[in-house]
């Protein structure tokens, strides 16, 4: 998962990077680290510390630490963790990332971040080239990253208010999946019209509302057949869904398998999904 290689004069080196699959129990603390880093939150949330300041990280969130720079970071999710990081180092290195607008010791949240990941990717998936080509390739990603990341930051008053849009219809979803059978009723509820709401989730989440709102059922329905407290007809009634056969369709998209499979290997003692 790790590479590291070369020399201190360099301008601009990366000296490892990776993607990290974290438990619920990963806690990292450091009081000062060799390298300037970058992390990125891929998935879950969680808590970072800077200088005893604590801020909620979400995906999407980039933040930096380096030499002399102390930290804290644990995860508030208890699944669904995970996250990239990039350490680098140069006489130039502090500069870049300075021009990055992303300093040790600070960290921001970017709207649209699928181009973050697709980046991250590549410079981790750099170490299984040849020597020769990995250490130039790896810092032309590394540059790449570091001059789009400006970009993306403080994108305006307008995509902030968006963003607050999608977290505030993104959580009534959460909180209120079992009474909605429409989109069009939870866009009245959220105060937006349902085609904006479809732009927000196209713009800020890997998913589309209806999706959202059917993995949360599903999820609810899959509870409960695993306790063994509902037949499947009951459990696709709890979840608003009257047709029985679709609700079929729609809980084999989420999890591979009929409800009624996935209640008799429940019963048998299958695995929590």
């Amino acid at each position: 998962m790790t590479e590291e290689e070369g020399h201190e004069n360099e301008s601009l080196e990366v000296y490892c990077a990776g993607w990290e699959d974290c438990a619920e129990d990963y806690r990292i603390e450091r009081e000062s680290f060799p390298y300037l880093a970058i992390e990125f939150i891929a998935g879950g949330e969680w808590e970072l510390s800077f200088q005893g300041k604590k801020r909620v990280l979400s995906p999407g969130c980039v933040f930096s630490y380096g030499p002399g720079v102390a930290y804290r970071l644990r995860p508030l999710s208890r699944s669904g963790l995970s996250k990239y990081f990039v350490d680098f180092a140069g006489s130039d290195a502090e500069r870049r990332l300075e021009e990055a607008k992303l300093s040790p010791g600070t960290d921001c949240l970017i709207f649209q971040h699928r181009w973050i990941r697709e980046l991250f990717d590549q410079i981790v998936e750099i170490r299984l080239l040849a020597p020769s080509a990995r250490k130039r390739l790896a810092r032309l990603t590394l540059e790449l990253l570091l001059a789009r990341l400006p970009e993306h930051m403080g994108e305006g008053e307008y995509k902030a208010q968006a963003w607050l849009s999608f977290e505030r219809c993104r959580n009534y979803l959460s909180e209120n999946y079992l009474e909605q059978t429409s989109l069009a009723e939870v866009a009245t509820a959220c105060g937006v019209s349902a085609a904006y709401l479809s732009r927000l989730f196209a713009r800020f989440s890997n998913e589309t509302p209806k999706a959202y709102l059917d993995r949360m059922k599903m999820n609810y329905a899959a509870q409960k057949l695993l306790r063994g407290n509902l037949q499947v007809k009951q459990a696709a009634a709890e979840v608003g869904y009257a047709d029985v056969f679709h609700f079929s369709r729609v809980f084999k998209k989420c999890f591979g398998v009929p409800p009624s499979t996935f209640a008799k290997r429940a019963g048998q003692g299958g695995k929590r999904v």
